[in-house]
C-alpha cells in the first residue's frame, strides 16, 4: 500500500512540476474581447470596397481606425495575450485578406515576453487590405506598432512612416 501510495505521490508532483513549467512558457491570455461588432463594420466596408461604392480613401481609414482602436482595447484588457490568440482575433476582426501570402496576409508578432514585473510590450501588427481593383490605390498594407505598459496601451508613433494603398509602390 505505502508503495502505491508513493507511486501516486510521485505522480501528482511530476504533473504539478509539469504543470508549473508549462505554465511558466506559455503567457496568459487573459480575457479575449468580442470581435462581432468591429467584424461587422468592416464586412460592410470590404463590401464597399468590392462593389465600388462609397469613398475608398475614406473608407479605408476608417477600417485601419477600427482595427486599431480594437488592438489597443484587446491589449490593455489582456496584456499577456499571446501572438497567435491576437492573430486569431484579428482574423475575426479583418477576415478574409484575398491574397495567398503565408499568414494570409496578416502578420502579429510581440518582442517582448510576459511576466508579472513587465514593465512594457510591445507588438507590431501588418496586413493586407484588398480596396477593389488592381492597380494604383487598388490595396494596401497596413503596418502598426502598439505599445503597452502598465498605464496604458497606445498606438506607437511611427514619425514619417506611410505606405500608401498600393502594393506595387512596395517594391
Amino acid at each position: 500500500m505505502a508503495h502505491r501510495i508513493s507511486a501516486v505521490a510521485c505522480c501528482i508532483c511530476v504533473i504539478a512540476i509539469g504543470g508549473s513549467v508549462i505554465a511558466a512558457q506559455t503567457p496568459a491570455v487573459g480575457p479575449l474581447l468580442s470581435t462581432n461588432g468591429e467584424a461587422a463594420r468592416i464586412r460592410v466596408l470590404k463590401e464597399a470596397f468590392e462593389k465600388r461604392t462609397g469613398d475608398a480613401p475614406r473608407n479605408y481609414a476608417e477600417l485601419k481606425t477600427i482595427v486599431q482602436d480594437f488592438v489597443v482595447r484587446q491589449l490593455q484588457a489582456s496584456p499577456a495575450i499571446s501572438d497567435d490568440s491576437l492573430r486569431q482575433q484579428l482574423r475575426t476582426v479583418i477576415g478574409g485578406t484575398s491574397t495567398e501570402v503565408p499568414g494570409g496576409g496578416l502578420v502579429v508578432k510581440s518582442d517582448t515576453g510576459w511576466g508579472p514585473r513587465s514593465k512594457q510590450r510591445v507588438w507590431v501588427v501588418a496586413y493586407f487590405v484588398w480596396l477593389g481593383f488592381h492597380g494604383p490605390g487598388g490595396s494596401g498594407v497596413v503596418l502598426d506598432s502598439y505599445l503597452w505598459k502598465p498605464e496604458g496601451t497606445r498606438l506607437a508613433e511611427r514619425p514619417g512612416a506611410t505606405i500608401e494603398p498600393s502594393l506595387s509602390r512596395l517594391r
